[in-house]
């Protein structure tokens, strides 16, 4: 699987209006939380047919990023 870059996956977030310093689910801070704490999440899971690409990654804080499975975890924006 390929790894993306930080200044791929900041570029195109900029492009796509997708804040790199917040959760996209819940909006949290991301600066404020230890760096084990932030993750990067697939929206659609590769296990479930999503594919493994910048469009499809989000950074996402740990809680929601374990909570992922839930049917009700969607993008706050």
């Amino acid at each position: 699987m390929r790894r993306f870059s930080v200044s791929e996956l900041l570029t195109f977030w900029k492009r796509y209006g997708v804040a790199s310093d917040e959760c996209y689910y819940c909006g949290a801070w991301l600066m404020d939380m230890s760096p084990d704490k932030v993750t990067l999440e697939h929206i659609q899971p590769v296990s479930r047919g999503g594919a493994h690409a910048m469009f499809n990654i989000v950074p996402c804080c740990e809680t929601c990023n374990l909570a992922a499975s839930r049917a009700d975890l969607t993008h706050t924006a």
